[in-house]
């Protein structure tokens, strides 16, 4: 095998494992998925809006009645964003929020809220 090879062996071996998903990872940006926070599993009918996780790291809010996204004052929609450290099982909201992940299945994700220490839900809508 010549050099040239082994470097592209190396590049493409390296660009698979460094876009692998986590198992947590999937289950978020399933397109299918609406997650509703709430901090107490009674409270969930009472919600009005839902997050939606993308891949490319954009997390939307969305109306649950009509789907559409709120709007800000510059009359943009509103634009968040996500971000998960797989190793510490840390979930970044919108640059704000903060949670470590408990456990997960297939429609529920429990929280730990690091800056209030109070346990939270991500809850797939049914609507």
């Amino acid at each position: 095998m010549t050099k040239n090879t082994r470097i592209l062996l190396l590049l493409i071996t390296s660009t698979f494992f460094s876009c692998k998903k986590s198992k947590f990872e999937i289950l978020l940006t399933d397109s299918s998925k609406k997650w509703v926070y709430v901090e107490n599993l009674k409270d969930y009918p009472a919600q009005i809006s839902y997050i939606k996780f993308e891949k490319n790291g954009n997390a939307d809010n969305y109306n649950l009645k009509n789907n559409s996204k709120p709007i800000n004052l510059d009359g943009k929609p509103e634009q968040g964003s996500w971000e998960y450290f797989e190793n510490e099982k840390k979930l970044n909201i919108h640059n704000y929020y903060k949670f470590k992940v408990l456990k997960f299945n297939k429609d529920t994700i429990y929280l730990l809220d690091l800056k209030y220490k109070k346990q939270g839900f991500l809850i797939n809508s049914i609507n």
